[in-house]
């Protein structure tokens, strides 16, 4: 196997505890050409001083607080894609995430065998509570805008390996437009659009805190409130304005109407009823 350098980025706002376990993990793999890019979005829990005490070689970006994921990540991007080789790798990962001491070598070996530059490899993410697969690739259904785990339509970016030149010839992720949700599945959607593959590496398990994961699911009765958070917060995965993005940017033509059509009825039923 070529020993390619693996640049790992990830980005935290607070939970400490959560970030330790991360590193510790990552630190422990067996495969140790890596560097770690964090981006610390304005964490007020410590996080700083822990970093500099005991993991002094973590390249650390600052942010104020207001970058949400998708810009932490493309702050680390336009960094690694200033020094990296055209056959390195970008390994993403959340914070909330642990795994077992042979990822990166697993995901590397994999990748060799099948990938040659050409494919986005994941991994099987698995909920730390109940260690059920949570998530093992995206199927799409367009038609009814469904999305569904197990398929090879999207990716996550909890333990997604990207080649350089991926990033190099298609651009970064969609901040404008997909600022915190829903970028992953857009920017592994258009590099497939592109000619690129989607895959997952079944031998990858990555074990993710996904109760801590944002507002996903509308509530049985909603207050005025409730109901604005729902549609605007940017915590919220079925807010108004990231549901319109999808259909209007990442959707294809032919199912738009349809999906605009939908959006607005489940809204109404929702709302009203």
């Amino acid at each position: 196997m070529k020993n390619n350098k693996i640049y790992i980025l990830t980005a935290v706002h607070n939970e400490l505890e959560d970030t330790k376990r991360l590193l510790r993990s990552i630190y422990s793999q067996t495969y140790k050409n890596y560097d770690v890019c964090l981006i610390d979005d304005g964490s007020t829990d410590g996080t700083s001083d822990f970093l500099q005490k005991n993991y002094p070689l973590v390249d650390v970006l600052k942010g104020n607080g207001s970058l949400w994921w998708t810009t932490c990540l493309n702050l680390g991007l336009n960094k690694i894609l200033k020094i990296a080789n055209k056959e390195d790798f970008i390994w993403i990962i959340n914070n909330d995430c642990y795994f077992d001491r042979s990822v990166l070598q697993n995901l590397l070996t994999y990748e060799e065998r099948i990938g040659h530059g050409k494919y986005i490899v994941g991994s099987v993410i698995i909920d730390s509570k109940t260690k059920k697969i949570f998530d093992d690739g995206v199927g799409i259904d367009w038609e009814r805008m469904k999305f569904k785990s197990g398929g090879t339509d999207a990716l996550s970016t909890k333990g997604t390996l990207y080649p350089i030149n991926v990033f190099k010839q298609i651009g970064i992720f969609d901040a404008k437009h997909f600022p915190h949700y829903f970028s992953d599945y857009e920017f592994s959607i258009r590099v497939k659009r592109n000619g690129y593959y989607l895959t997952v590496c079944r031998e990858s398990k990555i074990f993710n805190r996904v109760k801590r994961t944002g507002i996903d699911k509308i509530p049985v009765k909603l207050s005025a409130m409730e109901a604005f958070k729902l549609l605007f917060s940017r915590k919220s995965k079925i807010n108004l304005p990231l549901q319109i993005n999808i259909i209007r940017y990442v959707c294809p033509k032919e199912f738009r109407i349809r999906n605009y059509w939908l959006l607005l009825t489940k809204l109404l039923d929702k709302l009203l009823g």
